[in-house]
């Protein structure tokens, strides 16, 4: 048995340019989604406000892991 899977979840066409979408990406993706809804329900639970998860997380983690990636490739 042979698994020829291919990694291209699906292509989104931009005009003439087409940017090929990964699956691993995807899942990449998928946990930062899934950490947010994870920390607004330990916010709520405690009581804390909901809006801290959004600047804790985007404020400061964004600009430092972006660059972070690019620097990688």
């Amino acid at each position: 048995m042979v698994w020829d899977i291919s990694p291209i979840a699906f292509t989104l066409n931009l005009g003439s340019f087409q940017l090929p979408v990964r699956c691993y990406g995807l899942f990449f993706a998928s946990t930062f989604v899934y950490g947010i809804l994870i920390f607004r329900y330990m916010h709520r639970r405690e009581g804390r406000p909901v809006d801290e998860v959004y600047v804790w997380s985007c404020g400061s983690w964004a600009p430092r892991s972006s660059g972070r990636g690019w620097a990688m490739y």
